[in-house]
């Protein structure tokens, strides 16, 4: 946001979506490279993202450009409730990717219909947050909308995102053995950083307490 803020001030909107369309490859390419569940739907991203640019560059225009974002979030949110209607709901196959879950987790009817409404909570916030940046789009400056939404939109994720996690920890509890959803998130953490050579141990665990004795 900083990025294309200064470079529509200094250089103009042209400028200024080719240093956010950059940004934004970088960073999608950086979260497939850290295991993130993009794999073989990274080339029709970084397509997406590539036409949204030229587009905006082409038309010069703030408004088609943050349209076709705004646009992108609405068919988000099409998919999402199209996954739960044809029983294959997108946070039942991206979940196991998170948390490692195995059968029988994931083939279990608490889990089943937990990521059922999750997808469903998914979509509803596609489609609210849409909504707000038709409005807020038309209400005021590119800087005004860039602002506000990004900081409505950082409150309202993670509402939502914490209210989802807590909803899903709640009804997997329902599955006996399930061990508890943070016990797997922490291993999982763990394991990714073992992957790239970190140590987040905790050093009290070793029992070594650095004194002399």
């Amino acid at each position: 946001m900083a990025l294309f803020l200064a470079l529509n001030r200094f250089f103009g909107l042209g400028w200024a979506i080719v240093g956010a369309t950059a940004g934004s490859l970088v960073s999608l390419i950086r979260r497939q490279r850290s295991g993130t569940p993009i794999g073989r739907f990274l080339p029709v991203v970084m397509l997406l993202i590539i036409g949204r640019g030229l587009i905006g560059i082409l038309t010069d225009s703030e408004k088609v450009y943050f349209g076709l974002g705004i646009a992108t979030k609405y068919a988000i949110a099409g998919g999402l409730i199209v996954s739960v209607l044809i029983a294959k709901n997108v946070v039942a196959r991206l979940a196991p990717y998170a948390f490692g879950f195995g059968p029988a987790v994931t083939e279990h009817k608490s889990y089943l219909s937990a990521t059922a409404h999750i997808t469903i909570a998914g979509a509803l916030y596609y489609l609210c947050s849409a909504t707000f940046d038709i409005w807020l789009l038309g209400s005021g400056t590119t800087e005004r909308y860039l602002l506000v939404r990004t900081l409505v939109n950082w409150l309202f994720s993670t509402a939502v995102l914490l209210g989802c996690t807590l909803y899903l920890s709640r009804r997997l509890a329902e599955i006996a053995g399930f061990p508890g959803l943070m016990p797997i998130f922490e291993e999982r953490v763990e394991q990714q950083a073992a992957a790239f050579g970190w140590d987040i141990s905790d050093p009290n665990e070793t029992g070594e307490t650095g004194g002399t004795g």
